[in-house]
């Protein structure tokens, strides 16, 4: 898997510098973007490029151990370090945890998906594989994530120049599919949430959509690994169903959430 990762990002940065010459930038996804996209989701941002962290107090926030995204609710009493502060309304959810009280995790509630919808940038890639944020424009990785009805669906973004690397996952408590996207897949901004469940129906009613389609390189296709998720007493393991392959995470007091997002903290 590791192997194939390696391949894909490398000819990828062979088709970046093929097009050097060209005037051709990145477009990231953007949190008022997603906003826009499903219509019943709130900001706190007023500048269309960014979204604004809310204020917290943390004295207004319950305590639990860890928190389940499957359920989206707090679990645990918090005997632990690292635990998590959790506030809860009708149609928001702001989580700290407790090893880095600056960030905050939002989750938004959207009606029209009845789901919950998270997003984040991260500036720097922990794998082997280094993706460097370019010159404060944008975001090493970003990851959009939709939970609900003991699913977590993860869009990830990986930014390399003026290349974007995609994928997606499809989490249950027992499995996880990882789908390695074109990169013309989710182009439109517009209904963005929309978009990637109507994917995620479509290709558990029928997989052969993964062949559908055509990326911006000769090279690009889609193609899928599906692992099956166990524990021991250590660690959470991933291990692949395609190829030898497991994927390693540490196990902390914060549980399976503290493997969250993607696989960025397998060892």
């Amino acid at each position: 898997m590791k192997t194939n990762i390696l391949i894909y990002v490398m000819l990828s940065l062979l088709a970046v510098c093929s097009m050097s010459c060209s005037n051709h930038s990145t477009e990231r996804v953007k949190f008022t973007d997603i906003d826009k996209s499903s219509q019943d989701l709130k900001t706190n941002s007023t500048d269309e490029d960014s979204c604004l962290l809310p204020k917290v107090r943390l004295s207004e926030f319950a305590k639990y151990q860890s928190f389940d995204e499957f359920s989206m609710s707090g679990i645990g009493d918090p005997n632990k370090q690292p635990f998590v502060y959790i506030k809860e309304s009708k149609d928001s959810i702001l989580l700290v945890a407790s090893y880095d009280t600056a960030q905050v995790y939002v989750y938004q509630y959207g009606e029209r998906i009845n789901r919950w919808v998270s997003y984040k940038e991260y500036d720097m890639d922990k794998k082997d594989i280094g993706v460097l944020k370019e010159e404060n424009v944008h975001p090493a990785r970003s990851f959009l994530r939709i939970c609900g009805n003991d699913t977590i669906i993860e869009y990830e973004c990986d930014y390399i120049f003026d290349l974007v690397v995609k994928y997606l996952f499809i989490k249950t408590p027992h499995k996880c599919i990882r789908i390695s996207l074109l990169s013309s897949d989710f182009e439109d901004k517009k209904d963005l949430t929309q978009s990637i469940l109507l994917f995620v129906r479509r290709y558990n009613a029928d997989k052969s959509i993964i062949d559908e389609g055509t990326g911006k390189y000769r090279y690009q296709k889609r193609y899928v690994n599906e692992y099956t998720f166990s524990e021991d007493g250590n660690s959470f393991r991933y291990k692949c169903n395609d190829i030898d392959d497991e994927l390693v995470f540490p196990k902390t007091s914060l549980g399976y959430f503290g493997t969250q997002p993607g696989f960025d903290k397998c060892e």
